[in-house]
Parts: C-alpha cells; structure tokens; sequence
C-alpha cells in the first residue's frame, strides 16, 4: 500500500477522500499550488484562519478521543500534519484551556495561547508549567 493510502486509512473516520483530480493537483509541474498556497497571505483573524483553527481544534479533539490510546505527541504531530498537508504553513494557535481540556498542554510543537483580559496572549513553554 502507498503511502498516501496508508495515511488515508489512518484517518477513515475523518470525512476526507481522494481527490478525483489527484494527479492532477500531485503532479503540477508549474507549481501552481504550491506558489498560490505559499503566497497568499491571510490577515490574522481571517475566516481562513479562523477555520484552520477550528479545523485543528476539531482533529486534536477527535484524535484524543476515538483513540485514548495514542500518546499526547503523536496526536499532536498529526493533526499538525494533516492540516499542514491541507497547506497551512504551521499548525493554528491553541487556547491554553483547551490543550488542558485534552491534556495536551505539555506537548512539544503545540502554540498555545491565552486568553486575559479581552487580549489573546501567545503561551512560551515555561508559562504553562505550572
């Protein structure tokens, strides 16, 4: 099996399926994807952005729970992957809260941030030791 087929069946609860343009889009040799993909440039509280958020919340959310099983890093490494393989250049900010919700608030590559006062605050490491 290929790797993109073993990856699809890693992830065959997600409503995901292969494109019918998949050679397309896999073999563009104008790169067409990939400059529209690393050029655009998206305010940071677009509803691009925004939804790549959710969308990573959601993943983390429905990694933790369908597969207890699976260590808190590898949840985190691939819901990462997966929305960075969708073209999201890092993997969206995370509240705090949230990440301590899933228990996932001490792992590693994981933006964490927080909410004080009305103002959305990024979470070094350290900060969140406690």
């Amino acid at each position: 099996c290929s790797p993109e087929e073993a990856f699809l069946s890693e992830i065959e609860e997600l409503p995901v399926q292969r494109s019918p343009d998949e050679a397309l889009i896999l073999n563009d040799e104008g790169l067409f994807t990939q400059h529209a993909l690393s050029s655009a440039n998206w305010a940071s509280r677009s509803s691009l952005k925004v939804l790549a958020a959710a969308a990573f919340a959601s993943v983390l959310q429905h990694l933790k729970t369908q597969y207890p099983k699976m260590e808190n890093q590898e949840v985190v490494d691939l819901a990462s992957e997966l929305l960075m393989g969708f073209g999201v250049s890092e993997p969206p900010l995370v509240s705090l809260e949230f990440a301590r919700e899933l228990g996932l608030e001490k792992c590693e590559n994981l933006a964490l941030v927080e909410q004080r006062d009305d103002k959305a605050r990024p979470i070094h490491p350290s900060d969140h030791e406690r």
